[in-house]
């Protein structure tokens, strides 16, 4: 059971980032306006902070013996 707890886990997590990347590369590949694009990464660099603050925040819990 412990196999299928980390992808469950997971996913909505990464989500939000997958769709961002999917996003900013169909501005990239259909040659839109960069001010499009900008938006994404703005979304992708917000997603980043917020999960890299958390995994800050919460490495001494996980970590503990």
């Amino acid at each position: 059971m412990r196999e299928v707890l980390l992808p469950i886990l997971l996913f909505p997590v990464a989500v939000p980032a997958i769709i961002a990347s999917v996003e900013a590369t169909g501005v990239i590949l259909r040659h839109e306006p960069i001010a499009d694009l900008i938006d994404w990464v703005k979304i992708l660099a917000g997603y980043d902070i917020i999960i890299m603050t958390a995994s800050l925040v919460t490495f001494e819990y996980v970590i503990e013996d």
